[in-house]
């Protein structure tokens, strides 16, 4: 009787699926559980990340002490700024600094990292010090409560030609701060 039923069942459904039919669709869909709510929407957006005078004095005691608290309260624009001033500035053992770490992220070793980064990253911040006077702005998106993006939009050039947005991609580690992902670039 169970088996005649659950057969009954499946021609049912396959009949209501038949007869609705299926449509194909180019926008994504995403599963999400019960508590993970993506937001996916613009925070701040601004145009200057130059560090004010107080946020030069926090990135120089960060700096000089490595003191993982002083980065606790920060926002991802923050962290970006200290990341961009960093390089800028070519400091290398803070720009490592600022990296999530850990083994789920991939993070090489400081050893690591100063060849790698002379092979791939740092193409691509030279290439933004290059697109500097292009840059249009910088926006702080909101993923989700543990992932947040800057996002580097820029102006269009002479020709009428925009670059693609850059997307440097932030993860909030175990101590609830904010460090950058080791493969900024998407």
């Amino acid at each position: 009787m169970n088996r005649n039923f659950l057969i009954i069942l499946i021609i049912l459904l396959l009949s209501i699926f038949i007869i609705m039919g299926c449509t194909n669709s180019s926008s994504s869909v995403k599963i999400l559980e019960k508590d993970n709510d993506v937001q996916n929407h613009v925070e701040f957006q601004t145009k200057d990340i130059s560090l004010s005078n107080e946020q030069f004095k926090n990135f120089e005691q960060y700096a000089n002490t490595g003191n993982e608290q002083l980065l606790k309260n920060l926002t991802p624009m923050e962290i970006f700024q200290y990341y961009y001033y960093a390089f800028q500035i070519e400091d290398m053992k803070t720009l490592y600094c600022l990296y999530v770490k850990g083994d789920i992220y991939g993070t090489p070793n400081w050893k690591e990292f100063q060849q790698k980064i002379n092979q791939t990253d740092m193409n691509y911040l030279v290439e933004l010090r290059d697109l500097q006077e292009r840059i249009e702005s910088f926006s702080q998106i909101k993923y989700d409560d543990k992932t947040s993006y800057i996002q580097i939009n820029f102006k269009e050039d002479r020709n009428g030609k925009k670059e693609p947005s850059w997307n440097f991609k932030l993860l909030k580690n175990s101590q609830g701060i904010w460090k950058m992902d080791w493969i900024p670039f998407e």
